[in-house]
């Protein structure tokens, strides 16, 4: 199963949030405190009616529209996670979203059947089920002061950081998220949510890159056909790659013969084999100044300049070699040009 290390996950999670909760409920009093390094780590045991670390939401109905909403936050982030796995996601982002499912569920558990089971819902519930309190007993008081009396508003105040009590789900939900918004350019631009193909066609010789470089062809054709070819471009019915090659070859052939403007034979290749292959973007780089310089392509904004051996179009230049790609998160120094690629083809054209 493809998601199954992600489930892996969350389920390690519930597991050990759920154990260190009922081993602190079996073995400690109620606000009963342990030192577990010095004075800067300790199980504080605590229950908790409302949120995460400590926070509550003091209503008649809050503990209840809390736990549904809960419920319904846990439903959504599973389904979210599904989803993302199908779709191809990158692994650091999925193992976040398992950490925050996980996290999720495990509150979800205290909120639902502690009040029943371990007979902790607040006394004025109308109902255990579904008004059972957090258990918490992570505490970390890394140190301690007095506001100086000069300071407006809180001076002469006692201040402690870090003062909250929570727990495992808790710090699963949070590192889930934070790791999220820290890693968020390399989650959603290495890889994106959406599976696709890239495919890049530097040339590797430096020779005058505006010399034209086209496909030979064996046949004439007239502009009129050109034109013609442009306008009924003849993409075959099947699933054999090979064939839609083979029908497709002679067509660009056809449409490059006779027309020396290098960049309108380079837009005219790329946008054929777009749409015959279905690619979800394929384009050139041309050599200039010794550097891989964007030139025609089709789908999605690209890298602009990359530099010898950079990459894999980089490195398909240096090499002077075509190289497939089918995971560019496999690829030493890949770099990533389009927040959706997956995979890549890169062949460079030499003349």
């Amino acid at each position: 199963m493809k998601g199954s290390k992600y489930i892996f996950i969350a389920l390690a999670i519930i597991l050990f949030d759920q154990s260190s909760k009922l081993l602190v409920h079996r073995y400690m009093d109620l606000h009963q405190e342990v030192s577990v390094i010095g004075e800067w780590f300790k199980l504080h045991y605590l229950l908790n009616p409302g949120m995460a670390f400590g926070i509550r939401w003091d209503n008649e109905f809050g503990k209840l529209a809390l736990t549904v909403f809960r419920i319904l936050a846990m439903v959504g982030i599973g389904l979210f996670l599904a989803r993302s796995v199908r779709q191809g996601a990158h692994r650091g982002f999925l193992i976040c979203l398992a950490m925050i499912l996980g996290g999720a569920i495990g509150n979800v558990i205290d909120s639902t059947f502690y009040g029943v089971f371990l007979k902790n819902a607040p006394f004025e519930s109308p109902t255990a089920w579904f008004h059972g309190q957090v258990i918490d007993m992570l505490f970390f008081p890394l140190f301690e002061f007095y506001w100086p009396q000069w300071i407006p508003v809180v001076g002469g105040n006692y201040f402690m950081f870090f003062s909250p009590v929570f727990n495992i789900a808790d710090s699963s939900i949070f590192l889930g998220v934070a790791a999220i918004l820290i890693y968020q350019r390399k989650f959603f631009k290495e890889r994106g949510a959406h599976p696709s193909v890239e495919v890049e066609m530097p040339p590797v010789s430096p020779v005058n890159p505006e010399e034209p470089r086209s496909m030979s062809a064996n046949d004439q054709t007239t502009d009129q056909q050109s034109a013609y070819m442009a306008e009924q471009l003849h993409i075959a019915v099947t699933s054999d790659k090979k064939e839609k090659y083979n029908v497709l070859v002679p067509q660009i052939e056809a449409l490059v013969n006779g027309e020396p403007d290098l960049v309108a034979n380079l837009s005219n290749i790329a946008a054929a084999l777009r749409q015959t292959m279905n690619f979800f973007w394929v384009g050139f780089y041309l050599v200039k100044d010794n550097q891989l310089v964007l030139g025609p392509f089709q789908g999605p904004i690209a890298c602009t300049r990359i530099d010898l051996g950079k990459g894999v179009c980089g490195t398909s230049w240096k090499e002077k070699r075509a190289i497939i790609v089918p995971d560019v998160e496999q690829f030493p120094g890949h770099i990533a040009c389009s927040s959706d690629s997956k995979s890549e083809i890169v062949l460079p054209v030499i003349k």
